[in-house]
């Protein structure tokens, strides 16, 4: 995860997706994965003794999993809850700062924009549902491939964290077109900064592959782009079975830097 500031909502691992309110309990605005339970909510504290923006947060206990509340530090001063938890390393949120509607996490510059509801009554209560295994894996509804958006082809040439995030942005602002992700990698976009740390491959995936079948992302694999035609709106590629021009409507490039050979 980069440090620049994040367009999309914080995709919370190892917590569960989080309302926080002072009235009745809002549904939560979001996809939920291992959500075998019901629902339950948890009295965590009082709405006075939460402040405006970082020095108003609280760490707070939401069964097992720790969990960050408090107010954006913009006009609206909206009550939030998240996972207490940076989804980078797992290093805690609660010395990070807010400005306006994002926190940044204080190690390594991480930048979310926080899930709110307007809070209007006295007892903060956390919405969630149980964990099923100690682990949730969370995220804003993403929107699907429609036939009546065939005219669309949204095309991203690149196989890092740029291009998952960009294409899981494009489904969570309601994109509905074709959309594809061309990458030279023979596996999906992962965490290199991780591969210095393990060797293995699997937990430094960004996304699985199922994730993106399941959302209508295109992801080809082993494809190195050589040419790009602006005025015919086409893109050129060698995959593992020959040469490929593929028609665009849009096209984002982010194919990153290659590592220099030591």
């Amino acid at each position: 995860m980069g440090a620049g500031c994040s367009s999309t909502s914080l995709a919370v691992t190892s917590s569960n997706s989080l309302q926080a309110t002072s009235t009745a309990i809002a549904t939560a605005p979001a996809r939920m994965y291992s959500t075998d339970k019901p629902a339950f909510s948890v009295e965590v504290c009082k709405e006075s003794e939460i402040g405006d923006g970082s020095p108003g947060m609280k760490q707070v206990k939401f069964g097992e999993f720790p969990v960050l509340v408090g107010r954006t530090a913009d006009a609206d001063r909206r009550l939030f809850a998240i996972g207490g938890k940076c989804p980078h390393f797992g290093l805690p949120l609660a010395g990070g700062q807010i400005a306006g509607q994002r926190l940044r996490c204080p190690f390594h510059g991480a930048c979310f924009n926080l899930v709110s509801v307007r809070a209007s009554d006295q007892m903060v209560l956390v919405e969630g549902t149980p964990p099923a295994d100690g682990k949730f894996v969370v995220q804003r509804p993403l929107a699907g491939y429609q036939p009546e958006f065939a005219s669309e082809h949204f095309v991203i040439v690149g196989g890092g964290p740029a291009a998952a995030a960009a294409a899981d942005s494009l489904r969570q602002e309601g994109y509905r077109g074709k959309l594809t992700v061309l990458s030279a990698d023979s596996v999906p976009p992962f965490d290199r900064t991780k591969l210095s740390k393990a060797m293995a491959a699997e937990p430094a995936l960004l996304r699985t592959a199922e994730h993106y079948a399941q959302h209508d992302i295109e992801l080809m694999l082993e494809s190195r782009v050589e040419s790009v035609d602006p005025a015919q709106r086409t893109v050129e590629f060698q995959s593992k079975n020959g040469r490929v021009v593929l028609p665009y409507t849009k096209l984002l490039v982010c194919s990153g830097s290659s590592a220099r050979q030591m």
